[in-house]
């Protein structure tokens, strides 16, 4: 293992890639986030942090250096906000050991600004990456100390740090972005597809696999579109023929089964004959979102639910078939519907509740 090996592996862990055994990259992702599928916006643990690429540049850092352990710390204001370990590193994250380390220097188990002696060998730097935060690099050894030449290693080291974790910072932070436009889009009922020339589904967006179940057209495992009726079938082949010339412009297509769904087509600038997809599925309030509903616009449960009715299309006498309730009372409490919202009759109702930002938290 050679410093030069340990470099590349930190900058890949900016980037948040690792190259695997078969000397291939691979993109990792926080497990709490990242475009493929973020939920949240928290930083990465260290348990989790083990299986992403930072691991990759501390275990050959370790190789290296023959250190049982490696760890890499970001403070702010003197508080630890990430943290990434192999190994055992015997430093604690005690606040006033880092706190008092200097910047730019190397320190070893003699000299580390502790109140007590550190009986197994031990180098740790501490490094600025911008006016608050510092990065702290730690390695640690049993029995037999360090070798001079990696305590110079690791402080040459140190110049790369800061800019490798502003790199992963501004990544992770693009995706949490990402992640969250993801999630307004699929609240919204927006997915897309890539369609390559033959027609079969080469990329699409998560969740829209499910989202076309109960359309007239599914795909199956292999990607390939599936229709309901050989006239859907034909108006989509159709449609794509003319999606596939530059000059066809945007082709649409009604896919509505269950819920409202059409689909556009447009040439893919990316990929010769290719297609890209652009799928609105009209988001529909359900019956176990009543209780949201009722607190997003100050409604009793039950005109909330009447409320939700309304929205979806349906009309007075529908609804009050789905409630069990009589028409006459359906009837009453649309007018205290009408009157709590500021609106007149059911077409107000739908568009108050479809513009609102409900389907941003349902």
């Amino acid at each position: 293992m050679t410093e030069q090996d340990v470099i590349a592996a930190l900058f890949l862990a900016s980037s948040g890639v690792v190259r695997g055994h078969d000397g291939a990259q691979h993109s990792v992702s926080s497990p709490n986030g990242g475009p493929e599928g973020a939920q949240g916006a928290e930083p990465w643990t260290d348990a989790e942090a083990l299986d992403g690429a930072w691991s990759v540049f501390l275990t050959r850092l370790a190789q290296m250096t023959q250190a049982v352990g490696a760890g890499l710390w970001q403070l702010r204001h003197g508080d630890v906000v990430q943290a990434w370990q192999v190994g055992d590193v015997p430093l604690p994250r005690a606040q006033q050991v880092l706190e008092r380390m200097r910047s730019q220097r190397v320190y070893s188990q003699l000299d580390l600004p502790s109140p007590h002696p550190w009986p197994d060998p031990v180098r740790a730097l501490r490094w600025r990456i911008d006016g608050d935060s510092h990065a702290v690099l730690v390695l640690g050894r049993r029995g037999r100390d360090f070798r001079a030449a990696d305590g110079a290693a690791m402080a040459r080291l140190g110049p790369y740090l800061g800019p490798a974790i502003q790199g992963w910072q501004a990544r992770w932070h693009a995706q949490q972005a990402a992640a969250r436009d993801r999630r307004i889009g699929e609240a919204l009922g927006g997915f897309w597809c890539r369609f390559s020339g033959s027609g079969r589904v080469i990329a699409q967006s998560k969740g829209l696999r499910d989202r076309l179940a109960g359309t007239q057209m599914t795909l199956n495992a292999a990607g390939w579109p599936e229709f309901t009726t050989p006239d859907i079938a034909r108006a989509f082949r159709q449609i794509f023929a003319a999606a596939q010339t530059s000059d066809g412009g945007a082709q649409a297509i009604d896919l509505s089964g269950a819920a409202p769904m059409q689909m556009v087509l447009q040439p893919d600038p990316h990929m010769l004959r290719g297609v890209f997809g652009l799928i609105r599925c009209a988001p529909q309030l359900h019956d176990h979102m009543a209780g949201q509903v009722a607190h997003h616009f100050g409604l009793p449960l039950s005109e909330a639910r009447l409320a939700m009715l309304i929205c979806d299309g349906h009309s007075l006498q529908q609804a009050s078939d789905i409630l069990g309730w009589t028409i006459a009372t359906t009837r009453s409490c649309s007018k205290q519907i009408y009157a709590a919202l500021g609106v007149n009759g059911q077409l107000g109702v739908m568009y108050k509740l479809q513009t609102s930002a409900i389907w941003l938290s349902v």
